[in-house]
This record gives structure tokens, sequence and C-alpha cells, in this order.
């Protein structure tokens, strides 16, 4: 067993998080930065996102 990623899977993971794909059509560095923003991967999501409960913040579990 192995911790942590080879540098050939680190490279792509770095390309593969830039590239445009998936079924919200967003860079998933971006949908990270909004999440971290504004709590939904891409705006204009909020109304289709529940707030978390509070069981579910890291410092509950």
């Amino acid at each position: 067993m192995r911790n942590g990623l080879q540098w050939k899977e680190r490279s792509v993971l770095a390309v593969a998080t830039s590239l445009l794909f998936g079924a919200n059509h967003i860079l998933l560095n971006q949908a990270s930065e909004n999440y971290k923003r504004i709590g939904v991967c891409k705006e204009g999501f909020e109304s289709m996102v529940r707030k978390p409960l509070f069981i579910e913040f890291p410092k509950n579990n």
C-alpha cells in the first residue's frame, strides 16, 4: 500500500481539474473555489442546496 500519489498521477490530476467536463459544465477548480466562497459549485444553484445540519459539520463528527 502506498501513501500519496505518484508524480504521474499528480500531473494528470492537475490537468484534469482544469478541464471543462461533467454535468455542471464547470471546471473542478472553479467549482471548488465557488463552494468555498458561496457554498455551491455554481452561482444560481443556491436554491437547489440545503444548508448543512449541525451534526454534518466536521467539528461535530
